[in-house]
């Protein structure tokens, strides 16, 4: 009871506190957020924008600390952790580190030498993450405490999505069919899973972490992949403790036409609902029945972005006149906030 009392207490002065303050109280959940938007015209700038009246905060705050702009070709990811944001930049052949507060540049990983194109990058401790590259088959193992390079790890065909859970790292390989489970305490493949569908190429876990589900893209879509067949993407639930795969089942919803779509964005909310965007569709798919999936929009997105904590989901519109940032219920995917702007946004964040 005592407990309670304190919790009541202790929230009664809080909102007390508030009230009384001339600070703007900036919430989490909703309205009245900040975004940081990598926006681009020519140069690659990291803006602040509230959300969603799309007020512009700065126009780029990389320039405003550092004194140049972070790069003249486009950011493909913001991807935050810890105290920092990691900057893909794939045309640059690097993923540049900033301070997460200051936006103070802190160091950079370059591959131009080998020509290797950043892709996406995994999290798997406060020291350790792994990168992926564009169509080669080489993984960076990257010291994040002291910003190095720290082992190359090569596979036989190239990862098309990694994952982190627990302390294993999960990499979908399409050509082989194949998810390879990787073990972060011996640095070393401890299981090749099999049977996850035809091109296996995006993985997430669902609610609780007791799954890992995979979206493969199906036959004759995939770089590589020259077969003239071409099939329906399909979802595969995985036991994550064991590693034997649950079920697989084609993606077909009314109205869709998935055949000749690549999957190429995957989120997992908080009730198993599984939300991925293709070249034209926006898709739901129930992953507690996962026969079942829905078509939410027949338009091209770039990207989703989900707050776990929040329960909350983001997707982006890009297009060269306006971007579009879309805050959406993350049950039936429909838009409750919308964020406009007057030029490129190829990435975003929300902290």
């Amino acid at each position: 009871m005592k407990y309670y009392s304190f919790l009541v207490v202790a929230l009664l002065s809080s909102i007390f506190f508030f009230s009384c303050s001339n600070e703007k109280l900036i919430t989490e959940i909703g309205s009245g957020k900040n975004i940081t938007a990598a926006t681009y015209d020519g140069n690659a700038h990291l803006a602040k924008f509230s959300f969603p009246d799309g007020a512009v905060l700065s126009t780029d705050k990389y320039f405003e600390v550092n004194g140049n702009y972070i790069s003249n070709n486009k950011i493909s990811k913001i991807k935050p952790y810890l105290q920092y944001l990691f900057v893909i930049i794939p045309d640059d052949y690097k993923v540049i580190v900033i301070n997460k507060t200051t936006f103070k540049f802190v160091a950079e990983y370059v591959f131009s030498d080998k020509s290797e194109k950043p892709k996406d990058i995994a999290f798997a401790n406060a020291t350790e993450a792994y990168l992926i590259m564009e169509e080669t088959n080489k993984i960076y193992l990257i010291d994040t405490y002291y910003h190095k390079i720290a082992k190359q790890i090569d596979l036989k065909n190239y990862p098309s999505s990694v994952y982190v859970l627990g302390n294993k790292v999960f990499f979908t390989i399409p050509l082989d069919n194949t998810v390879e489970v990787f073990d972060t305490p011996s640095h070393s493949f401890i299981k090749t899973i099999n049977n996850v569908g035809e091109m296996p190429y995006l993985i997430y876990k669902n609610a609780d972490g007791s799954k890992l589900i995979v979206i493969s893209a199906g036959m004759g879509k995939v770089p590589g992949d020259f077969r003239d067949a071409i099939s329906l993407p399909q979802v595969s639930l995985i036991n994550s403790n064991d590693y034997t795969v649950i079920s697989t089942n084609d993606i077909n919803p009314p109205k869709a036409e998935l055949m000749n779509q690549l999957p190429f964005d995957f989120i997992v909310t908080n009730k198993d609902w599984g939300f991925f965007i293709s070249q034209d569709y926006l898709i739901r798919v129930d992953l507690e029945q996962p026969i079942y999936s829905i078509q939410i929009a027949n338009k091209p997105f770039k990207s989703l972005y989900y707050n776990q904590i929040y329960n909350e989901l983001y997707y982006l519109e890009s297009g060269e006149l306006i971007s579009s940032v879309y805050y959406a219920d993350p049950v039936l995917a429909k838009t409750k906030e919308k964020l406009n702007y007057q030029g490129i946004i190829t990435s975003f964040i929300f902290y």
